[in-house]
C-alpha cells in the first residue's frame, strides 16, 4: 500500500513538472555499469542535464517476479540514457534506488533525469 502511495506520488511530482523529489536516505544509492551511472542524488558539477527517460518492463507487480521486472525496467532505463549520450541517471522517486518506480496493470515504470559529463 505505501509503496502504491509513493508511486502515485511520484506520478504526480512528474506530472507537475517536479525535477526534485526529496528522499529520507541518509546516503544516496548508487548502481554502476559499464554504460550509465544510476543513482538516486543529482550529480554533482561537471555535468549537463539532458532530459527525462523511462525505463518499461511488463510483468508482474507482485512478488516474487516483480524484484526481476523492476530490474528489467532500470536496465532498459540505463540503455535508453545511454543511447542518448547519458554518463548519469537520477532515478526519480522516494526510498532506495530498488523501491523507485511504478507497476501499474502488471507494467513496471521507471523515470529519470539523465546527465551528460562535461569536463
Amino acid at each position: 500500500m505505501i509503496r502504491r502511495i509513493c508511486a502515485v506520488f511520484t506520478s504526480a511530482m512528474l506530472v507537475a513538472g517536479v525535477s526534485h523529489a526529496a528522499n529520507g536516505d541518509a546516503a544516496p544509492s548508487t548502481r554502476t555499469d559499464s554504460k550509465v551511472t544510476m543513482a538516486t542524488a543529482a550529480p554533482g558539477v561537471g555535468f549537463q542535464r539532458l532530459q527525462t527517460f523511462m525505463g518499461y518492463a511488463e510483468g508482474e507487480c507482485m512478488e516474487p517476479r516483480a524484484s526481476k521486472r523492476i530490474a528489467q525496467a532500470r536496465a532498459d532505463l540505463q540503455d535508453r540514457a545511454a543511447a542518448a549520450g547519458a554518463d548519469y541517471v537520477r532515478v526519480i522517486g522516494v526510498g532506495s534506488i530498488d523501491q523507485r518506480g511504478l507497476c501499474i496493470d502488471d507494467f513496471f515504470r521507471v523515470t529519470g533525469v539523465g546527465y551528460m559529463r562535461t569536463e
